[in-house]
């Protein structure tokens, strides 16, 4: 009689045993490789605006008023806030200090993104009036290291990250 040479059933379970778990962790790395991404993504496009607002303040004097929401509506641009109506589509079209407002990354959606602006004279929420010298643009980053969290540094900052109405918002570019 020949002597066959062949895997047990418990020599096959333990290999798949190890691929699932590979796998587990390629999953696992795969989605915190995507929030990074993201928030990266976030990150940029707090920057890319605050650019164009300092462009602004440059060449017009002042900061565009506050409504809170950085959103546009692409089908009625009229009914789009203020940053839209300042940066994108200004009176005169060599006014123009962005082409477009970003997308939230995840969501993809222009409006109730992830992105708050605020003129920091903006008193309705019970937050403190520094003057109309001041902005911010705020985010909600998915993944936020120590070194983020230190972006929020003032009274106002303070106010808007801790608000019911703006709650999250962990992430700030500005003045």
């Amino acid at each position: 009689m020949k002597n066959k040479q062949a895997f047990t059933l418990i020599e096959l379970l333990i290999v798949i045993a190890i691929i699932a778990v590979l796998a587990i962790i390629v999953v696992i790395n795969l989605a915190n490789a995507q929030v990074k991404a993201r928030d990266a993504r976030r990150k940029a496009d707090v920057k890319t605006l605050s650019d164009a607002i300092q462009l602004r303040y440059l060449e017009v004097g002042n900061y565009p008023g506050t409504d809170g929401w950085i959103d546009w509506n692409p089908t009625t641009p009229s009914s789009s806030g203020s940053i839209y109506k300042a940066l994108v589509t200004p009176p005169a079209p060599e006014e123009q200090y962005i082409s477009v407002l970003p997308n939230d990354p995840k969501t993809g959606s222009p409006a109730n993104t992830y992105y708050l602006y605020y003129l920091k004279n903006y008193t309705s929420y019970g937050c403190p009036d520094l003057g109309n010298k001041k902005y911010a643009i705020y985010t909600k980053l998915e993944n936020v290291p120590s070194a983020d969290e230190s972006t929020m540094s003032d009274a106002f900052d303070q106010c808007v990250a801790v608000d019911s109405r703006s709650a999250g918002y962990n992430f700030r570019a500005g003045n």
